[in-house]
């Protein structure tokens, strides 16, 4: 079972911009 090269991109992409959200709403709860 491969996974098109979009797919892993889009999956990363998402993966990225959740962490980011994360980070960010870590960053105002602690300040």
């Amino acid at each position: 079972m491969d996974i098109p090269l979009s797919d892993q991109f889009v999956t990363y992409m998402w993966v990225i911009e959740l962490f980011y959200l994360v980070v960010m709403l870590g960053a105002r709860l602690h300040a």
